[in-house]
């Protein structure tokens, strides 16, 4: 059975790839040329997803992970396929939790992180404060390039020895202009070999620290947590299944999660006051983000309420900005369920951040390098 869910992914990813879209985000199996084939069309992909997870479920012993990738994977198709999905039945099966608001009072501490850490560089956070930031500290492509060796250079053996692991991270770096939600986007080829774009587009603006926060998230915490996983599948610790890593599935709870929430677990602080800024920032807008997100796939609130909202704790975004997003987490089928998962995530793992000792925080940081944790696992230890 393994073999089967194997090659039908390597099959659907074949498939997808003539329609720009990816099914696998990461390959930590790479046996993709043992698995030939593609399928025609997605009426033909749904009726073999459909045939597979029949004949999985009947099996006397199954996990539940496998089963909620492989529901994901059909509420994923059926989005691509043009079906209407409730939002809350939508991300609840493909990221595997239940969209909820992130409390305001939780959104006014970050806002209060945020123009603390303004401050501290000496600026204010209101529209005049942040175009000031934005005309002294952009950086140009060689400013960040540098910014983002010197930094690795300092953080990375640093988390590496912190979680007492011995590994060797390699990945190239290419710089990109797309009209895409995402700054940077971290993959593998189908040899393993990962790779980091970097979005240079002009809906994304590098300033000085942005890129100390990139490279914490991108490689102390993906790059790091991704080969850990894959040298876990090479020992037999994980189902192979779920070594072919997508991005609408609910995987990227605990990868998001982590990735924007590191520096909590990290006993030391490694950024400097703009890298510090960066983090602050970028926390607010997930957690902002997260509750617009509900609101516009599940309320009829206009679009200018919606901004209106955004734009309290966001002062720097315009309408066109905004109205770009919404649409992108409203109709879009990928950007629907995996951008809701990042200000959810993020929160979560700053509650259980709160309630850990650094002892334990080490701890659960190393796990979730040997295992998958469920979106329920995580929460249910955040609650406790």
């Amino acid at each position: 059975m393994d073999e089967q869910l194997i090659g039908f992914f390597y099959k659907w990813n074949r498939f997808e790839k003539s329609n720009d879209v990816d099914i696998i985000d990461f390959d930590l199996l790479q046996q993709s040329k043992n698995f030939s084939g593609t399928f025609s069309c997605r009426e033909e992909v749904a009726c073999e997803l459909e045939r597979i997870i029949r004949t999985y479920e009947a099996l006397p012993e199954k996990q539940s992970t496998v089963q909620a990738k492989l529901e994901a994977s059909l509420y994923y198709l059926r989005a691509l396929m043009g079906q209407q999905i409730s939002f809350g039945e939508y991300v609840a099966n493909t990221m595997g939790i239940q969209p909820k608001y992130i409390p305001i009072s939780a959104l006014q501490h970050q806002l209060s992180l945020v123009r603390q850490a303004y401050k501290k560089i000496g600026y204010t956070w209101d529209k005049k404060g942040i175009a000031k930031f934005e005309e002294e500290h952009l950086l140009s492509k060689e400013e960040i390039e540098m910014e983002y060796a010197t930094f690795q250079k300092k953080a990375l053996p640093q988390i590496i020895q912190w979680l007492g692991i011995d590994i060797d991270i390699n990945y190239t770096i290419t710089f990109v202009d797309s009209n895409e939600y995402w700054m940077n986007w971290i993959h593998s080829d189908e040899d393993g070999q990962i790779h980091l774009r970097c979005n240079l587009n002009k809906r994304h603006k590098w300033f000085r620290g942005v890129a100390e926060f990139s490279v914490l998230h991108e490689i102390c915490a993906h790059a790091v947590q991704i080969s850990m996983w894959k040298e876990q599948l090479r020992r037999g610790n994980i189902h192979p299944f779920l070594g072919l890593l997508s991005v609408f599935s609910a995987e990227q709870f605990s990868l998001e999660g982590i990735a924007e929430s590191l520096s909590y677990f990290y006993p030391e602080n490694l950024f400097s006051d703009y890298g510090l800024a960066s983090l602050q920032c970028d926390n607010l807008a997930w957690m902002v983000w997260n509750n617009a997100h509900i609101m516009a796939n599940t309320t009829a609130a206009p679009s200018e309420k919606i901004a209106h909202f955004v734009q309290r704790y966001l002062p720097d975004l315009s309408r066109e900005v905004i109205e770009k997003n919404l649409f992108e987490k409203t109709q879009e089928p990928l950007g629907r369920t995996y951008q809701y998962v990042y200000g959810i995530s993020l929160y979560y793992h700053l509650k259980l951040a709160e309630k850990l000792s650094n002892e334990a925080k080490k701890k659960y940081i190393a796990d979730s390098c040997k295992k998958i944790f469920t979106p329920k696992e995580i929460i249910q230890v955040c609650i406790i």
